[in-house]
């Protein structure tokens, strides 16, 4: 119902967390919409599953930030905003013992080392009075043809 533009009475929390992009379903199916290799899709079942999210996609949606106008906007309780503002701390625990590599850090990658670039010595400027002068005096046609 969030896709197709819906807003319930129910479940507001989850549809601002939707909207705010720090739903963990609906990276899922941002990942997958796009995705031709199924083989890969860890969280797809035919019959529900109990397990654990991928470490990628918790990385994904830990540093979202719940916006205040957006929780305003769909109306969110107090009860389920705060379990919103503070899901950091839940993600945090899940990622210790989630499947999955880390993705590298920006610290771990090594900086491309660039050469410096050679020098290149300009062409002096011709030093012709006849040129100068014209400049001097504004002469356009005479520093043309000199």
């Amino acid at each position: 119902m969030f896709y197709a533009g819906v807003r319930t009475e129910v479940r507001r929390g989850c549809q601002a967390a939707m909207a705010c992009s720090k739903c963990p379903a609906s990276e899922m199916v941002r990942r997958y919409a796009y995705n031709s290799d199924w083989d890969n899709d860890h969280h797809g079942s035919k019959t529900p599953k109990d397990g654990k999210l991928m470490l990628a996609l918790l990385e994904r949606i830990r540093p979202v930030m719940m916006r205040d106008n957006i929780m305003d906007q769909y109306r969110v309780p107090d009860a389920e905003r705060a379990l919103l503002l503070s899901a950091n701390v839940r993600i945090d625990e899940q990622m210790k013992t989630a499947p999955g590599k880390p993705s590298r850090a920006a610290s771990e990658i090594e900086p491309v080392k660039i050469q410096p670039r050679k020098k290149i010595e300009a062409d002096k400027p011709r030093s012709d009075p006849a040129i100068s002068q014209a400049a001097i005096t504004g002469d356009l046609a005479a520093a043309i043809n000199a």
